[in-house]
């Protein structure tokens, strides 16, 4: 029997987007401290769950799988200032408001990302072109440079429209949008 591991987050949001990027991070920064000679993140761990709270107080598991990517992984990981740059740069290119940037350090780097859009059509692009921005490369390089992004979209309202989050040590990821986003978002189901 192998190795798991329990990340518990008490945020009472079950297993909310972000919670489970945040795990996902975590499970990837373990697999690749904990491994020697494993060719994949699938030979250290066997899994990981995250433990978290709902908003009545019950207790939710939810498995992460066990990932399965080369281990070892080494990002760019540009400076906190060159992040920020980029999330900024991402925002006035597709006339965004950026409501909030957290760069975290599992191993590396990693940005969680909350943005306003403005109500209307989008002018020219997608979640995927917002997303590549966030993490264009400041090298000639095609992997990403940070370790995952969480991105957060909101009407001007405040009402949430969307989150995606992406972890690339596991790789995993997952998302919500809010109905009919989907399509104005360009986010591709199956």
């Amino acid at each position: 029997m192998g190795h798991w591991l329990r990340v518990t987050i008490d945020s009472e949001q079950g297993d909310g987007i972000k919670q489970h990027w945040l795990a996902q991070l975590m499970q990837g920064a373990v697999d690749d401290l904990m491994h020697t000679d494993e060719a994949t993140t699938s030979e250290v761990l066997d899994g990981a769950q995250l433990v978290d709270r709902d908003t009545a107080g019950k207790q939710v598991i939810t498995d992460l799988g066990h990932g399965g990517v080369v281990a070892g992984q080494v990002f760019e990981s540009p400076s906190d200032d060159t992040l920020r740059q980029q999330v900024a740069a991402a925002a006035e290119k597709y006339g965004l408001r950026v409501d909030s940037v957290q760069v975290l350090h599992p191993l590396e780097s990693a940005l969680a990302v909350s943005m306003t859009v403005p109500d209307g059509p989008l002018d020219g692009w997608n979640l995927a072109s917002l997303q590549h921005a966030i993490e264009e490369a400041v090298s000639p390089r095609t992997e990403p440079d940070i370790e995952g992004l969480y991105l957060e979209l909101n009407a001007p309202s405040g009402r949430p429209l969307l989150e995606s989050g992406y972890a690339y040590r596991i790789p995993g990821g997952g998302g919500w949008s809010a109905h009919g986003q989907d399509e104005r978002f360009g986010i591709n189901h199956g």
